[in-house]
C-alpha cells in the first residue's frame, strides 16, 4: 500500500538518525543515462534484445557485472567469461561516468541533504554502481561531505546494509532507505529497513504490495 502523507514521512525522518540513499534516480537524475548505455552495448543483437535488457535494467538493481552475465546467458544464450564482463563494464563506465557527473539532481536533493546534514543525521549511499566509480562521481559532484559512507558493488545492497549497521552501531529499524526501483524496495524489505520510494517510475511495480510504503515525487516535498 503506497502512502503519500508528507507529514508522516517527515515525522519518520525526524525520528531517525540514519538516512540511506540509492544514487541514480534518487540523488541524480541519471537513470536514463545508464539505460541508454545498456541499449547501446546490446544494440548489435537487435531491438528485441534491447527491449528485454532495458526492461530488466529498469526493474532490477543488481550490479552491471551481474547484469552483463544475466543478459548474455538469458537473452543471448551465450556464456561470458569474467574478462569479457570486465571489458563490457569498462566500456559501460566510459559511456556514463562523465554524463552522470554532469547530470541534474533530483529536485531538492542537495537542499534536503544539507538540511539534515546540519541536523547531525548520518547519511550514506547504498548503490549498485561500482564503489570506486560512485565515490568518484559523488566527489566530482561536490556531495562528498554529506555522506559518512559511500558503498557500492561488488557487494549487494543487502550486504551493504549489514556493513552500514555495523558502521553506525544501530538496528535496522533506525535506518530509512530512499530508492527508486522495486529491487531497492526488496533490498530494504529483506533487511527490515524502512523504505521511501522516490519518483513516479516505481509506482506501478509497487501497486500490489500489502506493506505500507512511503512515497515522494522528489525531495522538494520534504523541504520546509
Amino acid at each position: 500500500m503506497i502512502i503519500k502523507e508528507i507529514n508522516r514521512i517527515k515525522n519518520k525522518i525526524n525520528a531517525s538518525n540514519f538516512l540511506i540513499f540509492d544514487f541514480d534516480g534518487v540523488i541524480a537524475d541519471s537513470v536514463d543515462i545508464k539505460t541508454k548505455a545498456f541499449a547501446e552495448i546490446y544494440q548489435e543483437y537487435g531491438d528485441d534484445v534491447v527491449r528485454k535488457v532495458v526492461f530488466h535494467h529498469l526493474n532490477n538493481g543488481m550490479s552491471r557485472f551481474r547484469k552483463f552475465k544475466f543478459y548474455h546467458e538469458q537473452f543471448l544464450g551465450k556464456r561470458i567469461t569474467h574478462p569479457e564482463i570486465i571489458i563490457l563494464a569498462n566500456r559501460f563506465s566510459s559511456l556514463v561516468v562523465n554524463k552522470v557527473i554532469a547530470a541534474k539532481e533530483i529536485p531538492g536533493a542537495s537542499i534536503f541533504l544539507n538540511t539534515y546534514y546540519k541536523s547531525d543525521k548520518e547519511c550514506a549511499i547504498n548503490s549498485a554502481s561500482p564503489q570506486i566509480e560512485i565515490q568518484k562521481i559523488i566527489q566530482k559532484k561536490g556531495l562528498n561531505d554529506y555522506f559518512s559512507a559511500i558503498l557500492g558493488s561488488p557487494s549487494t545492497k543487502h550486504d551493504n546494509f549489514k556493513k552500514l549497521l555495523r558502521l553506525f552501531g544501530c538496528n535496522p529499524s533506525e535506518l530509512i532507505f530512499f530508492g527508486d526501483s522495486y529491487s531497492d524496495y526488496l533490498a530494504a524489505k529483506n533487511a527490515n529497513v524502512s523504505f521511501v520510494a522516490v519518483g513516479k517510475d516505481i509506482l506501478d511495480s509497487l501497486k500490489d504490495e500489502k506493506n505500507e510504503i512511503y512515497y515522494i515525487d522528489n525531495f522538494l516535498e520534504l523541504i520546509g
